[in-house]
């Protein structure tokens, strides 16, 4: 389980569920466990996935502190797909009831390759369907909210995730100012959410730096997640507190920067609303921080 931030409320321990190994068909072949990189993809394969979870109840009504034949969860599984560690596409394959009365889950997801790119990404999540009245503050409460979460990610071909970048020299651009010394600058409006990701952001790297430059342009690692966990951050905190942004996170066109913030914060925070996640930041900002600087992770 991705255990990326602590909670308000308990969750469901690692323990509790033994989930199988992922295991993968491609083009009708006998399944296999999955691997971080799918080799012999093309955008005509076909794939099937398979897993099952075997769900100790008992365990999970302990770690829930709430009885198992009262507890309202759900299976949600979602895939995503995009370059790099960020998915530009997130969507649901699955979503159903499970209850105490079946102890094993069993999860299969055929799966057509058109719409897929150098990425596969499986989150599987057990989230409540619905409210519990209790008086236990730690019990959770509301709808959606996510208690145990398992990410895997397979890599389907090579390349990194394009992004607008490019060299100036800031020192000319903002002559006599702050920004000057920066080591970049990311260039955006904050009403622009229902334009194009690739054409209204742009992150411009300062050349009068240019060890900072070599390091980016080599992908050292440490820089990349620095700057990438900026841009996300910017993007995201000028976003939530946004009223259009709140209404209309689901909606927005795929490839805008609306619809990039969405999936940024659906990938670190699962179902939690706009509005708790808004809350979320103002409450706990350092542990909403390290929630999206753990996005921003350039591992290979």
């Amino acid at each position: 389980m991705n255990k990326r931030v602590a909670f308000p409320f308990l969750t469901i321990n690692d323990e509790s569920i033994n989930a199988s190994p992922w295991l993968l068909s491609l083009n009708n072949d006998p399944f296999l466990p999955v691997s971080d990189h799918l080799e012999h993809w093309d955008y005509s394969s076909q794939i099937r996935l398979n897993r099952t979870l075997s769900i100790n109840w008992s365990s999970v009504s302990l770690d829930l502190s709430h009885p198992k034949s009262k507890l309202p969860l759900e299976l949600l599984v979602q895939l995503g797909t995009g370059a790099g560690n960020l998915p530009r596409k997130l969507w649901t394959v699955i979503q159903k009831t499970i209850s105490y009365k079946n102890d094993a889950v069993e999860i299969s997801i055929p799966l057509t390759s058109e719409n897929l790119s150098q990425r596969l990404y499986i989150k599987t999540q057990i989230i409540l369907s619905d409210e519990i009245n209790t008086t236990n503050v730690l019990v959770p409460s509301e709808i959606g909210a996510r208690l145990w979460t398992d990410i895997f990610d397979i890599r389907l071909e090579g390349g990194e995730p394009r992004f607008p970048v490019e060299e100036i020299s800031l020192g000319e651009i903002f002559k006599g100012k702050a920004q000057a010394n920066a080591l970049w600058y990311l260039h955006w409006q904050t009403d622009t959410l229902n334009h194009s990701f690739s054409g209204a952001v742009r992150l411009y790297l300062n050349a009068d730096y240019p060890d900072f430059v070599s390091r980016f342009q080599q992908k050292d690692k440490f820089t990349l997640q620095m700057v990438l966990n900026d841009v996300i951050s910017q993007l995201v905190e000028k976003a939530l507190p946004n009223p259009d942004f709140q209404e209309r996170a689901d909606m927005f066109e795929e490839g805008s920067i609306g619809a990039n913030i969405n999936n940024w914060l659906c990938t670190a925070f699962g179902n939690l609303t706009t509005k708790q996640l808004n809350d979320f930041s103002n409450q706990k900002p350092g542990e909403f921080r390290a929630a999206l600087l753990s996005l921003a992770d350039v591992s290979e």
